[in-house]
Parts: structure tokens; sequence; C-alpha cells
């Protein structure tokens, strides 16, 4: 894809917090056509994952504990709704990570362009929040769109949880039993069980 076509067709506006997340105001002198062009590394990243022409749509900023995001939306070509969303460190430009909703197929894709790692989750429409944000509709989660049915507080933007369940007492086959909570763009796309297998 060609820098005119980014030039063109990138799009920026800000979106009214009406939620508990702290958001930053959006600059209206800085469009996120200029501030995504700051930074190549987001864009090649996503030419190479989707292999189509994109846009950028709508972005927002919000505070997690010391760090500044600006999440924004990713419209591939044809798409009337936005297909992914980058979050690059809104003091810098840094491209820090990346989720993709293929709606149709119900397969989400995670990637920390920090550690260069990448997820896969299936059946996403089985996950309560799939539903409650209308499909992963980050911006719009973001943003206070969506009723979100869980406190808040200590929720982290990205990160993966592991607890020891200790309601369940050592199996002496499998181990300790762990919940595995992941959390991406404040949304828990996850929850799953895992065994240390080490002996009780």
């Amino acid at each position: 894809m060609s820098a005119l076509f980014l030039t063109v067709m990138i799009t920026g506006c800000s979106k009214e917090d009406e939620s508990s997340f702290k958001e930053s105001p959006a600059s209206k002198e800085s469009p996120a056509s200029e501030f995504m062009i700051q930074n190549n590394s987001a864009d090649e990243f996503l030419m190479d994952f989707y292999e189509k022409e994109f846009a950028y749509g709508e972005y927002i900023e919000i505070q997690d504990d010391s760090i500044s995001y600006r999440v924004t939306e990713v419209i591939v070509v044809n798409d009337e709704v936005a297909r992914g969303y980058i979050a690059q460190n809104a003091t810098t430009g840094s491209f820090m990570y990346f989720l993709d909703v293929d709606r149709d197929n119900y397969v989400s894709v995670s990637y920390n362009n920090v550690l260069d790692a990448e997820e896969v989750y299936n059946d996403i429409n089985e996950q309560p929040m799939y539903s409650v944000t209308n499909g992963y509709d980050v911006i719009g989660f973001l943003g206070g769109d969506y009723e979100d049915p869980e406190e808040f507080h200590g929720r982290p933007f990205w990160k993966t949880k592991t607890k020891l369940d200790d309601k369940k007492p050592c199996d002496p086959i499998m181990g300790n039993k762990y919940i595995v909570t992941k959390y991406r763009f404040f949304i828990k796309v996850s929850t799953a069980v895992e065994y240390d297998y080490a002996p009780c």
C-alpha cells in the first residue's frame, strides 16, 4: 500500500468519554494521519497482516497506570466497520499492541509488539464480553457506549493474570490448578484452566 493511500484515507476523531476510563483529550491539532505516519512500524505490520489496503478510523486516548495509550480503529478496504485496533504510546507514538477481530469466523488475534508475541482466540462469540461489547467494538467500549458488567478497578489494559485456585486441593497427577485470565484493551478475552504438574 502506498503512502499516498495512507495520507488520503486516514481519518481521526476523538470520542467523548462517558465511562470510568480515564481519557486524555485527543489533540485536534495532531490528526490521526500525522500521528500514525510518525511511526511506520504499525503501518508495516498491518500491511503484512492483512495483505490488503486499510485506513485508520476513530481513535481514543486512555490512561492505564503511568502509560497513556492511543487506540485507533483499523478499517480494511471494502469493510464497513473496524476489523482491527492498534494501541500506541500516546506520547512517543510507538506501536505496542494490536487486536484483530474476525466477526465472521469468531476468531481473534492479539499481537504484543513489545515482546513480538502473537496469540489466537477461537470461538470468541462464546466469551461474555463479546456480546457486551457488540463484537469487541473496542472504541465503543472504551468510549462508554456499552455497559460494563464487571468491576473496572484493577483490570489491566494488556495483561495475562494467573491465579492459584486455592479452593481446589492439589491433584496428585495434574498438580495445582490455576485460572489464567487474559485482558486485551481492558477487555477480558479469555479465561482458561492450567495445571503446573508439580508434585503436591
